[in-house]
């Protein structure tokens, strides 16, 4: 499968429905937090923006029907992208499904194929998933608003409680998410049925669940560090030498060109190190699905503690 480099362009729009597993409620819950306050002053800039749209619609036919091509071409552009971005996560895990099963020759299209036939029942869970996070990261950010502006006692306890219950609610739902994929791609169960199989296999599964999380939220810190180590070597030298140019005086044309080159080939590291991690995640947690659906899978830290009685 690692073979295959065309998987890693499907790894990187998958990506963009969000990783398997804690990682994404985590990062949903810090960024929600931390920007909670702006999203008032958003809130009342799209909706003056929304005002001097319809105003503009109003003054102008002609700008009006211009408009309102921008705007078809902009959903139909948007509809594609979701539709490549969902496709390409069900293909990820059918070809995975393939490779854990020793199939020499990976069938792309076959896979494209029926991840297709399944777009629907993958996009109401990826929605599902977002709805749910979107709702717990808002609980967990009105309880921090509380506990920041009027900071007693009470309020701190409050948000501890809801930020325990949201986490746990966000651990279980990230694996719900990841089980109930493989269930539709794999054992092409309706959606009803791939969340009731998901959960019973939770339920048999949930320290081996956590163990595998908690391992691939190391291998997320190691990845940002590979991140920032590309940045200091692509990016900052650019910078460095863009400021002693300005220091100088010296004429920073052809500098700024080296930034901006700088900054694509940067945004072409991100891309590439996107779509190999999103492979490799997908590829673990479907792994990790089909020897607990197959065969059963025993938690490591039960035997470390069985080996150490």
């Amino acid at each position: 499968m690692w073979n295959n480099k065309i998987v890693w362009i499907f790894g990187l729009f998958a990506a963009f429905l969000g990783q398997f597993g804690i990682v994404e409620f985590l990062g949903k819950i810090g960024f929600t937090t931390g920007n909670f306050q702006s999203y008032f002053g958003s809130f009342i800039s799209v909706t003056d923006g929304v005002g001097g749209l319809v105003s503009l619609v109003s003054n102008s036919f002609s700008n009006g029907f211009l408009i309102f091509l921008l705007m078809v071409l902009l959903l139909s552009l948007s509809a594609l992208f979701i539709f490549i971005s969902v496709t390409s996560q069900g293909l990820l895990v059918y070809l995975s499904a393939e490779s854990v099963n020793k199939k020499k020759e990976l069938n792309i299209s076959k896979a494209w194929s029926v991840s297709g036939a399944n777009f629907w029942r993958l996009l109401f869970i990826n929605f599902f998933k977002k709805l749910i996070i979107t709702v717990l990261a808002i609980f967990v950010s009105l309880s921090a608003y509380s506990a920041l502006t009027n900071p007693t006692l009470g309020n701190s306890l409050l948000f501890l409680l809801v930020f325990i219950l949201v986490s746990f609610a966000g651990l279980v739902l990230s694996f719900m998410v990841v089980y109930s994929a493989a269930y539709v791609i794999i054992e092409k169960y309706s959606v009803y049925e791939a969340i009731a199989a998901a959960w019973n296999l939770f339920l048999g599964h949930w320290l081996v669940s956590i163990e595998v999380g908690l391992i691939l939220l190391i291998f997320n810190m190691f990845l940002a560090a590979v991140i920032v180590l590309g940045f200091a070597l692509i990016i900052l030298p650019a910078i460095l030498l863009w400021l002693v140019v300005i220091l100088i005086g010296v004429g920073q044309a052809g500098l700024i060109a080296g930034l901006i080159a700088g900054l694509i080939f940067f945004t072409m590291y991100l891309m590439v190190i996107g779509g190999a991690f999103s492979v490799f995640t997908i590829y673990v947690w479907t792994h990790l699905f089909m020897k607990m659906h197959k065969v059963g899978i025993k938690s490591r830290v039960l035997h470390y503690l069985s080996y150490k009685k």
